[in-house]
């Protein structure tokens, strides 16, 4: 029922407003508005295309999946209007917004606003075949995201580093992200078999390409796997043609698996305190919830080895959370140490 409403709807422009608790970092309370404001744009949105709750089986289940991934729905907003609420405690804003309930790949706009919130993250692809390489990365191009050259990549490494990426070995991938700025590297294999075959009512022999692809996407700060394509198709004819069909539903397949990801735009961070009182802790985790940009949650993990241990839910990227507890050290009560993956390493101060 959900596919069938989001290919029912069209693009509606609205102007909403959305509020959050101002708390001591106004910067964090105008982004929550604006989350808030979203939300509520792309409920008005489906309440435009779906004109009564009994239209749509299980409307509130509809609904409460689009609000989990209300900005995958935006296609362009800006803030009109702003204000400290002081005497209410809150921050306003009022945010003009065209949504559009349309599956977010298929649209560059959506794709281009959804990109720049979660950090520019970039993609690099290397695959066993230069051929497909070239497809996959024609087609994640056309769709909006951004790419690194592999020509970048190839000066980077040494030796046999550029077979060991292709193979998906993880510490080449983490050496990837750390030297050359990726966040997500598809690696694979890819190949096409020529037969000769006669065709089935005919019998006339014809020239067929088998072209199949097996791919991942893994973030390579963590190595994690967040996306898996396997495709085979036989085409009669052409390589140029399988490669082509191949290439691009692979990409296809990978693609919507990481815009999914994307849309939740929930990382998981570790914050590793050494030397922190349970009590200091929980001060800790209260402030970076308060303090820091794109925190959604905190929660304290217990201790490890005298490292008392905060998972951090964000709708930003590592780095961003990075930065941003480092410009808010002295207000958490810590002293960042080192960083690796999405782990930070502090001490209490």
């Amino acid at each position: 029922m959900l596919a069938l409403l989001l290919l029912a709807a069209s693009d509606t422009t609205l102007t909403v407003q959305g509020v959050a608790v101002l708390g001591k970092n106004p910067a964090v309370a105008r982004d929550k508005a604006i989350n808030d404001a979203l939300r509520n744009a792309v409920e008005e949105g489906v309440g435009v295309l779906v004109k009564s709750e009994s239209q749509v089986e299980n409307f509130e289940l509809v609904l409460d999946k689009i609000r989990t991934q209300a900005k995958g729905y935006v296609k362009s907003y800006e803030v009109v209007r702003e204000r400290k609420d002081a005497d209410a405690g809150l921050y306003r804003v009022w945010v003009k917004a065209t949504v559009s309930l349309g599956k977010l790949e298929d649209d560059l706009a959506a794709m281009g606003i959804l990109v720049r919130e979660i950090g520019k993250p970039r993609v690099a692809v290397v695959l066993d075949d230069e051929d497909f390489r070239y497809r996959m990365e024609d087609y994640l191009n056309k769709k909006g995201f951004p790419l690194v050259d592999l020509e970048t990549v190839k000066k980077t490494l040494q030796g046999d580093e550029l077979t060991l990426l292709a193979q998906g070995d993880l510490s080449t991938i983490k050496k990837l992200g750390a030297l050359v700025g990726a966040d997500i590297v598809i690696t694979g294999k890819a190949s096409v078999k020529h037969e000769r075959k006669k065709l089935p009512y005919t019998k006339e022999p014809k020239d067929f390409y088998t072209a199949k692809v097996i791919a991942k996407a893994v973030e390579a700060l963590t190595g994690e796997i967040i996306a898996v394509a396997s495709v085979e198709r036989s085409v009669p004819f052409s390589r140029s043609e399988a490669v082509k069909r191949v290439g691009d539903s692979a990409a296809a397949e990978l693609a919507s698996e990481i815009v999914d990801k994307w849309q939740r735009r929930e990382n998981v961070i570790y914050l590793v305190v050494k030397g922190a009182t349970p009590k200091k802790m929980g001060r800790i985790r209260a402030k970076l919830v308060e303090l820091v940009r794109g925190v959604k949650e905190a929660y304290e993990r217990g201790s490890v080895a005298g490292y008392g241990v905060i998972e951090i839910v964000a709708e930003r990227n590592p780095q961003e959370v990075l930065d941003d507890v480092r410009a808010q050290e002295k207000a958490l009560g810590i002293r960042v140490e080192s960083y690796e993956g999405k782990r930070i390493r502090a001490v209490a101060r």
